[in-house]
């Protein structure tokens, strides 16, 4: 059966398994306008890539499908805040559609988008892969925290990343960059000192030139992998588009410990350990 069919404002793909095909059609349509309903076996996808897909079937399969009437009177889709319980966040990763961003693991699947962009601003992360984070990034805190939350949030980090709980290939590394940034942070004298560093490499910045030159493109890894997101963004292909972060709280539970996941290097999917903290 062949057939391209309105559910929703998405369409849905039905064709005969063709492994070929189905090569194709993921080489061609962009992850995140694109996903396979296993309860259907067919593949829904955003309405402006009908006439791709249409395209792709006929040169195929040799059959022109029809496309649906798309209503084009809806503008943007309807923006909407949801509270993610996100199990985890993987690293950013280049689209086929020259996007950059991360695939978060919510209800038991991959239906969560976070752009690079957003997650750089909610970690107070720079564009550019050369820049080294600010000591107040590493803790994922702002430069005004006081005494108690740079505490809360160091405490936080360090459960998160602690190489006896973690299993990330990058564990120990992390822990120790959060231990100095907050044993500098928490020190009045050498906290002074590093935001007046902060502020006079600002003005420095502020001072040169745009060179023009490309920034790059750099895997950013979230330094937080799972938790509690209420977030604004909007619905496409039953999946979540993130479009603004506004809280990240930690998944606990009914005995107050809290939720650490990480992937293995090799392993298939990421574990999750309930740590007390």
């Amino acid at each position: 059966m062949l057939e391209i069919r309105m559910v929703g404002g998405d369409l849905a793909v039905t064709t005969p398994y063709d492994a070929t095909y189905n090569n194709l059609f993921k080489a061609i349509v962009p992850a995140t306008k694109r996903k396979y309903d296993p309860n259907t076996r067919r593949w829904l996808v955003s309405a402006d890539q009908g006439p791709i897909v249409q395209r792709l079937i006929e040169q195929h399969f040799h059959i022109r499908v029809d496309l649906p009437v798309i209503a084009t009177t809806s503008a943007q889709p309807l923006l909407e805040i949801r509270l993610l319980e996100v199990r985890y966040l993987g690293a950013t990763k280049p689209r086929e559609d020259s996007s950059e961003s991360a695939f978060g693991y919510v209800n038991d699947q991959w239906s969560a988008i976070s752009p690079k962009k957003v997650l750089l601003t909610w970690f107070g992360r720079s564009e550019k892969p050369d820049d080294t984070p600010t000591l107040y990034a590493v803790l994922g805190i702002g430069k005004e925290v006081s005494p108690a939350d740079l505490k809360k949030a160091w405490r936080r980090m360090a459960l998160q990343w602690h190489p006896d709980t973690c299993r990330e290939p990058d564990a120990l590394q992390q822990f120790i960059q959060i231990q100095q940034a907050y044993e500098v942070l928490n020190d009045p004298i050498r906290r002074a000192k590093y935001d007046a560093g902060m502020a006079l490499e600002t003005t420095w910045k502020a001072q040169e030139r745009f060179s023009g030159e490309k920034i790059h493109r750099y895997e950013f890894r979230p330094p937080l992998r799972c938790g509690l997101i209420l977030a604004q963004g909007y619905t496409q292909l039953g999946r979540f588009l993130v479009d603004q972060i506004l809280e990240w709280a930690d998944i606990t539970n009914a005995q107050g410990e809290v939720l650490v996941t990480s992937w293995t290097a090799g392993a298939e999917h990421f574990e999750e350990r309930w740590v007390k903290p």
